[in-house]
């Protein structure tokens, strides 16, 4: 089916249990006063349905966050703002989770590693084959700069600024293939000895702002990794950052934007990179988003 780059009987067993969440939640949005969860449920997956509402307010709910990029006024304020967006689920830079330790799995430990690309894997920004998606690449980036209201010339320099900062942390990136060997992404540090990797970025704020619990020690997966980061950093303009916090942030946010920003988002990560040659409904995308964002509670209705 069109709506699809791929299709076989996982898709339709996919597809089917989307039909039963689809009436669990028409349901839920017309009756919100029935349960805690029917409000929930109910409540998120209508405004996700008022495309009406999404289409009048434009950029408007993004706003407050590119405002807040625009206004940093010093490469320090980074790790506050990297932080946030963090909170937010918006991939830059970095990502720090909780994992298992790889020496002693029954315990959590601090696990910093590599991320902050807007293309699907590193080799997409080495390799001469790829020319042809990086050339799309920029001219999705710029687009996007453009419906926030900059000149197509600005727009230009903007997504040329983020293809140039995502190469060089794709250039200390492992790839796929490497990442299969557990010995290449396990490196316990003191954390101490990480933040001596990274000087151009305060991680002490950064954690503070991400409320984490203390710790001494961490696995960093890719060390070489974080220092190409903190080279980035300090090499790439403080106006060239900003301009690829604020790319991350509407990429994260544009397919729940007005149609303007789905559909630019469709075009570029659906229709370029996976061949799906048209947009999934609405009450599919809802559903989606609805079982990743609240599927605990949908399940509980769901069984």
């Amino acid at each position: 089916p069109a709506q699809y780059a791929v299709w076989g009987r996982f898709q339709q067993l996919a597809d089917r249990n989307q039909e039963i969440l689809h009436q669990i939640l028409e349901d839920s949005a017309k009756h919100q006063d029935s349960s805690p969860i029917d409000e929930k449920i109910g409540g998120f997956y209508a405004s996700c349905m008022d495309e009406a509402a999404a289409d009048k307010k434009g950029d408007e709910p993004v706003m407050p966050d590119i405002d807040r990029i625009r206004a940093i006024k010093d490469k320090s304020d980074l790790a506050a703002e990297v932080a946030q967006l963090h909170h937010q689920g918006v991939s830059v830079f970095f990502t720090l989770r909780a994992a298992p330790d790889a020496d002693k799995s029954t315990i959590e430990i601090a696990d910093a590693d590599q991320g902050g690309l807007g293309l699907p894997d590193r080799s997409y920004y080495l390799e001469a084959k790829d020319e042809q998606t990086r050339k799309k690449y920029v001219e999705h980036v710029s687009k996007m700069f453009q419906l926030l209201g900059e000149s197509p010339a600005q727009a230009d320099a903007r997504a040329q600024a983020v293809l140039t900062l995502e190469t060089a942390l794709a250039k200390a990136s492992l790839d796929r293939v490497s990442r299969r060997n557990p010995h290449l992404t396990h490196h316990k540090m003191s954390l101490v000895d990480f933040e001596a990797l990274i000087p151009n970025f305060n991680f002490k704020a950064y954690l503070a702002d991400r409320h984490a619990p203390e710790f001494s020690s961490m696995n960093v997966a890719v060390p070489d990794f974080f220092k190409a980061l903190n080279a980035a950093i300090e090499a790439t303009s403080l106006d060239d950052l900003k301009s690829y916090l604020i790319w991350h942030d509407v990429s994260n946010y544009a397919p729940l934007l007005s149609k303007q920003f789905v559909d630019l988002n469709f075009d570029f990560y659906g229709l370029y990179l996976t061949g799906a040659k048209e947009l999934q409904p609405r009450w599919k995308r809802c559903v989606q988003l609805t079982d990743r964002s609240l599927g605990e509670a949908l399940g509980q209705k769901y069984v």
